[in-house]
């Protein structure tokens, strides 16, 4: 009687075990899952980096680190190349690129900025660029 009552006992301790892995497997697949939906939730509210999944544009803006290029009046078309370039990589916004632009401008272009917004004369990025090489552009575009 002895090794039927061990025996017994094993298996009512056996079953209560696998039944509380069960209970921990259930509960830990439960917060895996929200888990992994929090964090799809919080990928679809990054911008995309670089064009790709998303990953690669996290992992280059960590790795590389880009100042937003500065216009001081002077060689328009390159700083235009790379500002577009900059704000390409960011997908930035037109609404944004407008934004930091105010804080990236110096010189006589700061004061130029500051005229046009307050006069609303510059509401969307076409229309700055337009205005910005119309003030700081050459007399003659040449290709």
């Amino acid at each position: 009687m002895d090794e039927q009552r061990v025996r017994l006992w094993l298996k009512e301790h056996q079953d209560m075990a696998e039944k509380l892995v069960q209970q921990k497997t259930a509960a830990f697949t439960l917060q895996f899952d929200t888990l992994r939906a929090e964090l799809q939730a919080i990928r679809g509210l990054l911008p995309n980096q670089n064009g790709g999944d998303g990953d690669h544009g996290m992992l280059l803006t960590r790795v590389m680190r880009l100042d937003v290029p500065k216009f001081n009046g002077v060689d328009l078309n390159g700083w235009i190349f790379a500002i577009n370039g900059y704000f390409d990589l960011h997908e930035t916004t037109q609404k944004r690129r407008l934004f930091i632009i105010g804080f990236n401008l110096e010189g006589d272009a700061t004061e130029w900025h500051r005229w046009m917004t307050r006069n609303k004369l510059v509401m969307t990025w076409d229309s700055f660029l337009e205005s910005v090489k119309i003030r700081f552009g050459p007399l003659k575009y040449e290709d």
